[in-house]
């Protein structure tokens, strides 16, 4: 079974212990049919968010590895239909078990019925036909079960990684042991799922193995162009949990060697960089990208990104007052300035509120977003309420209501669309 999790059985058929009551991911709407699953909103502060192969296998209501059999071309307008065998069984809910055995919430039992090995499945879709080829095929919806039309190919040795795996509810330390031996594997399934199962976990977790860190495959990887650069965020990270002086001039090589004005994951090298260098660290990113004329705006971002995690996970490696200061740099910046002043705003910071409103409308800033943004960190400073133990400053709200009536006579319509569309987290 799936990582050796207990089962239970129930009406003959066994129902992992830890998946009673999972809940249904399957949508179905005017005929379109879509599988989906939620996205966790913490995980890596750098990497895209991406589904993890367990929960496209294990948080649905059925999956199973298919072979196909036959097809149907279509013709004039239609999909035609593939017909499957199915070759192993690999989770079944136990919602859509208890609908089969009709004593679930409801009397409705689904008309098709759970899969077995050999059984075939007709699924709306055509594909051709490809020798020896294995795929994913997974089904929702326990009151009206029906199958999904996508064909997901897989491999053998994908499969048996996917069930030896811990369960998807084990702890992040017992999931992550597993998947770390996996990172960089070569099958390229293999590889993508074990950097996807890192990418969804919260830092915190990930910072639990850095004494366990593949430190020189590190060293290597993040130079390596035949790796996707998707996963670089997370293995600059990584090298900044478990590194030294010597990892450090690694990330600062590679932050500083701008080979394109896009670089995806530079945001956690820098961040991975900063880990271990702190203020000194600092400094070069300010000298190098923030204060640079003619800097690529994904560079400021991802310096901003980096920022921002050394705000929440920094732990005191670069003072919040420092932190503030660069941020602060980005306020000369109208392409980013948006963006800025919300992490100001946040991080209550109302220092540079008359700078700020002195550039509503000039003729860089004269952006409708820009000019939302500013009318919004004024809000936010009327609102703002002191954390406990810190006092109140009424100067502050005071200053903040006046240029909120300012701007109120000059543009109306653009204060009142930002006090109505207050949100963005301020």
């Amino acid at each position: 079974m799936p990582g050796g999790e207990e089962m239970a059985m129930y009406a003959g058929f066994p129902i992992p212990r830890f998946r009673r009551g999972i809940i249904v991911c399957g949508l179905m709407t005017a005929g379109l049919y879509a599988l989906m699953t939620a996205v966790p909103v913490s995980g890596c502060p750098f990497c895209p968010r991406t589904e993890t192969l367990s929960d496209q296998i294990f948080r649905i209501d059925a999956s199973v590895i298919v072979r196909r059999v036959g097809g149907t071309e279509g013709k004039d307008g239609k999909p035609g239909t593939t017909t499957v065998r199915v070759e192993r069984v690999l989770h079944i809910s136990t919602e859509l078990a208890k609908r089969h055995a009709g004593n679930g919430e409801s009397s409705t039992t689904p008309k098709i019925p759970l899969p077995v090995e050999g059984a075939e499945i007709v699924i709306d879709r055509y594909y051709a036909p490809q020798e020896d080829t294995l795929y994913l095929l997974r089904g929702a919806d326990p009151e009206s079960f029906r199958w999904g039309d996508n064909l997901i190919e897989v491999s053998p040795a994908l499969i048996d990684y996917v069930l030896a795996a811990p369960s998807v509810d084990a702890p992040s330390l017992k999931r992550g042991g597993y998947y770390l031996q996996y990172l960089e594997a070569d099958d390229p399934q293999i590889a993508q799922d074990a950097y996807a199962e890192f990418a969804m976990m919260p830092y915190a977790d990930v910072a639990q193995f850095r004494d366990r860190l593949p430190r020189e495959k590190l060293r290597r990887w993040i130079f390596d162009k035949q790796i996707p650069g998707t996963r670089l965020g997370l293995y600059g990270l990584m090298l900044g949990l478990c590194g030294d002086k010597s990892d450090a001039k690694l990330l600062e090589k590679k932050i500083l060697k701008r080979e394109s004005d896009i670089r995806l994951g530079v945001d956690g090298v820098m961040g991975g960089y900063l880990l271990l260098t702190g203020e000194k660290g600092m400094d070069l990113i300010e000298r190098e990208i923030l204060r640079k004329k003619d800097i690529p705006d994904g560079e400021l971002l991802a310096a901003m990104q980096a920022i921002r995690f050394l705000w929440t996970y920094g732990d005191g490696r670069v003072s919040r007052e420092r932190l503030k200061s660069s941020m602060r740099l980005m306020i000369d910046r109208p392409q980013v300035m948006d963006s800025a002043i919300r992490d100001l705003a946040r991080w209550r910071d109302w220092t540079q509120m008359d700078r700020i409103v002195a550039l509503y409308g000039a003729p860089e800033y004269d952006d409708l977003q820009v000019r939302l943004g500013i009318v919004k960190f004024l809000i936010a400073a009327v609102r703002d309420k002191p954390p406990k133990g810190e006092t109140a400053q009424p100067e502050v709200k005071e200053a903040a209501l006046k240029h909120i009536e300012a701007l109120r006579e000059k543009d109306p319509k653009n204060v009142q669309r930002a006090e109505r569309f207050f949100d963005l987290n301020y």
